[in-house]
């Protein structure tokens, strides 16, 4: 996840308003003194002024949650309030591309609620629809994805989000359909501010490609446009890589190829390339 890493961070900072000094607080678990060294000089090369927060691991019983893709650090999400002393902050996944500035976030509206977020689809489609609905949530309710969330940490706290989402977890855990995206799309039903669309742009493989106005472009589903052979299927890959040229992971990013645990994820996620590849090629 280092290129992608890379590539958030930097867009971020890239369009930021010149006024605008980010505070990048960073859940790196896993990542070495060297790889932040790495990113550090990715984002200096911008010559923009930001500051820097490597978040500790927090206190978090896990042993009863499924992980995610071998990981629990998703889970963090509902922590961030805790972690991070600010009034507002932004979460955004790292499968993300950045072309907007996001300081206009920070006057955004959230009209009393703890969260903002996009909103779309209804309950009863999503994949995790009938856990959702076991658990309370109207069919017709529309959903949010938590790839970008803005949080009002004082109303959040205020209304001890974190503690219900932690008391959820405690009880159903190993069975969460999509982690701790689902704990909150419980907790949160019916307290949530509708984020605009440019915020939180989803593109899957299956996209067809188009100029995209400026937006954060968050890229679900797998391939990812920076895996392997990417560039023959995924429709922002070209566009990826350009973003990727101009971080300090690029030159690594290029001996890809050579490097077994890419073949090994290729394997792991091979039924989406299969996928995708058919929809490009073959689709009416």
């Amino acid at each position: 996840m280092l290129p992608a890493l890379h590539v958030a961070a930097s867009s971020v900072l890239k369009n930021v308003h010149s006024q605008v000094t980010p505070h990048f607080y960073m859940a790196l678990e896993g990542f070495s003194d060297a790889d932040i060294e790495t990113l550090h000089g990715t984002l200096d090369k911008l010559g923009r002024s930001y500051k820097f927060t490597r978040l500790m691991p927090p206190d978090l019983n896990t042993s009863e949650l499924a992980s995610l893709h071998g990981s629990h650090t998703t889970y963090w999400r509902l922590l961030l309030p805790r972690l991070i002393d600010e009034d507002r902050l932004l979460y955004i996944d790292t499968d993300t591309l950045t072309t907007i500035d996001l300081g206009e976030l920070l006057s955004f509206d959230l009209q009393g609620n703890p969260l903002a977020a996009n909103l779309h689809g209804q309950a009863h489609t999503a994949l995790d629809g009938k856990f959702l609905l076991q658990h309370g949530v109207p069919p017709m309710n529309p959903l949010f994805n938590a790839g970008v969330l803005l949080i009002d940490v004082r109303e959040w706290n205020r209304r001890k989000i974190t503690e219900q989402c932690l008391s959820f977890c405690q009880k159903y855990g190993a069975e969460l359909p999509s982690h701790d995206q689902t704990v909150l799309n419980i907790v949160l039903c019916g307290s949530t501010a509708t984020l605009p669309l440019k915020f939180n742009h989803l593109i899957s493989p299956d996209t067809r490609y188009e100029q995209l106005d400026p937006c954060v472009m968050h890229f679900v589903a797998s391939p990812k446009p920076w895996d392997l052979f990417s560039g023959l299927i995924h429709p922002y890959a070209k566009m990826y890589r350009r973003e990727l040229r101009g971080t300090m992971i690029w030159s690594a990013h290029k001996k890809r190829y050579l490097e077994l645990s890419n073949y090994r994820r290729v394997r792991k996620i091979f039924r989406g390339y299969a996928r995708t590849f058919a929809n490009r090629y073959f689709r009416s």
